[in-house]
């Protein structure tokens, strides 16, 4: 459990939580809940300009409220011996008060508010293994569909009925790391993972 109290004196509780079981000495399953969120920065709560209308003026708004995520990911893991192991894992991800501009009903001047919300659903398999003198390599295929609030594409999602995909190879030695990941998706796609605070990133 996260609680956070901020400089603009709201308040956020982030409850994360895990739950293993396993199934033989080389199987394990894995059920995993978290949420997490993204306090709106300076620019998107008090930065504004008086200009014509038509030439993009911009308003404050103090009350905007901050970004949310969920997750849930359910990860199988079978154990290669003492040389590696291999996972499989489904998941799906709820964000929802994404930070928008869009033009005040009143003024027509750009305003930031809490009105986009998108989901994203998809599944990876992923195999590591030791390979000697202390080298490991890791190779993993991921597949996703994300929309936004209306099922429709948006600037966080790909385009519809198109999944993201994606393919990589990683190679670790003990004094340098080499990697290549090939990513098989538009660039407007969304990424794969979103990490949550303080969650180190695999990649």
């Amino acid at each position: 459990m996260r609680h956070d109290r901020h400089s603009t004196g709201t308040r956020s509780t982030s409850p994360r939580a895990a739950l293993l079981y396993k199934l033989t000495p080389a199987d394990t399953v894995k059920l995993i809940y978290g949420t997490s969120f993204r306090v709106p920065n300076a620019y998107e709560l008090y930065y504004a300009y008086s200009l014509p209308v038509e030439a993009g003026s911009q308003i404050t708004n103090p009350d905007l409220g901050h970004e949310r995520i969920r997750t849930v990911e359910t990860v199988l893991e079978h154990a290669l011996g003492s040389a590696g192991h291999a996972t499989f894992s489904v998941f799906q991800y709820d964000m929802r008060g994404l930070i928008t501009q869009q033009a005040d009903e009143e003024t027509g001047a750009l305003v930031f508010r809490n009105v986009a919300q998108a989901r994203a659903t998809g599944a990876e398999a992923a195999l590591e293994r030791l390979i000697g003198g202390g080298a490991r390599v890791r190779a993993s295929y991921a597949r996703q569909r994300s929309h936004d609030g209306n099922g429709a594409a948006g600037q966080f999602a790909a385009p519809p009925g198109q999944a993201q995909r994606r393919r990589a190879a990683r190679g670790q030695y003990p004094a340098r790391r080499r990697s290549a990941v090939h990513v098989l998706a538009p660039d407007r796609a969304c990424p794969h993972r979103r990490l949550l605070p303080g969650q180190p990133d695999p990649w």
